[in-house]
């Protein structure tokens, strides 16, 4: 069985993300973070293109993104200030 050593981490620059890093970084693991910091926004397919610029392949990939926010508004990290419409 071979050991995981490398981790990306897309959206490590929120709090759960934050975490996810940090945790698989003790352990031993060398982590990648990508997300807006880095230019890369899921909601503008053209910005998908910094995915080519990172150096793998990757052991592992979390995907610690999302959306809290209402519409036409600032990432909130609210639960209450989202709406199912």
């Amino acid at each position: 069985i071979r050991r995981m050593e490398t981790a990306l981490v897309i959206g490590h620059g929120g709090g759960i993300g934050a975490a996810l890093a940090a945790a698989l970084a003790a352990r031993g693991m060398a982590v990648t973070g990508l997300g807006r910091a880095e230019g890369l926004d899921l909601t503008r397919p053209d910005t998908l293109s910094v995915l080519g610029s990172l150096d793998g392949p990757f052991d592992v990939v979390l995907m610690a993104t999302g959306i809290l926010a209402p519409p036409g508004g600032q990432p909130e990290k609210r639960l209450a200030a989202v709406t199912p419409d």
